[in-house]
């Protein structure tokens, strides 16, 4: 009965795109974080190359798929972000997104962005649908604090009641060397809200320790991270109130 829930009610919030277990699993990509995969800052004066995986258990559901890859090039002017994220259950439905964002500094702690994403649904064999989308993204960083502002979902036709601005909006606060707070407001298209605060704290230069919650519904997040040179390891689990809870494996180099 539980599964039968379960799928009910991802089968009617899949739609939305970036909500759910989406904004659960991937939200704090958009946490303005230096020298990490995220898409929501241009590192001051850093090159490089950085990219993410990550696979989640969801619900206690083994058909339920949740993964996530992404690839980021920096350079000291910009950056060029592309990223591929599959979610459904096996047979019965699936939803993917195809994300490409450039973003660009104009001034030395100022950015913004511009991207695309192709969001593609799919139930069964009997329904197949594929949008594209545009987003606008915003950063700057006032030390100690980075800012950013990602609105999305944006089309030039309006084709139904879903189709509104999606709206996410981070701060990070680096509050000395070891501890970094973040908080981020999320507006689906829908216009339904949820708030996530969490931190990390780092206890040695290969481990880190984060925790955190989101609202509407609560949830409650905890997990760590493994650093080896530049691959990072990290596990998250996911405390859901009234149904079976969920974790997440990441894997990253940058």
């Amino acid at each position: 009965m539980i599964k039968i829930l379960v799928i009910v009610l991802l089968a009617v919030n899949i739609t939305s795109g970036f909500e759910g277990p989406d904004f659960m699993l991937s939200g704090d990509l958009y946490i303005p974080r230096n020298k990490v995969f995220n898409l929501s800052s241009v590192p001051d004066g850093y090159s490089g190359v950085c990219a993410i995986f990550r696979s989640s258990s969801l619900y206690g559901i083994k058909s339920l798929n949740w993964t996530y890859a992404g690839v980021k090039i920096n350079s000291e002017t910009g950056t060029l972000a592309v990223s591929f994220r599959n979610y459904g259950y096996k047979e019965l439905y699936s939803s993917t997104e195809l994300l490409i964002l450039l973003q660009k500094l104009v001034f030395k702690k100022t950015s913004i962005g511009f991207g695309y994403s192709h969001k593609g649904y799919e139930y069964g064999n009997n329904y197949d649908e594929g949008n594209d989308m545009f987003l606008f993204s915003s950063g700057v960083d006032i030390d100690p604090f980075s800012l950013s502002l990602t609105v999305g979902n944006l089309s030039i036709k309006k084709r139904d009641f879903n189709n509104n601005q999606e709206i996410v909006a981070a701060v990070n606060w680096k509050a000395n060397k070891i501890l970094n707070i973040y908080s981020l407001f999320y507006r689906d298209s829908r216009k339904r809200k949820r708030i996530s605060i969490g931190q990390d704290l780092i206890v040695h230069e290969s481990i880190v320790l984060n925790a955190g919650l989101i609202s509407n519904p609560e949830i409650y997040y905890a997990g760590f991270e493994i650093v080896y040179n530049r691959l990072i390891f990290g596990y998250t689990f996911y405390s859901i109130g009234g149904l079976p809870d969920c974790a997440r494996l990441t894997l990253s180099f940058r």
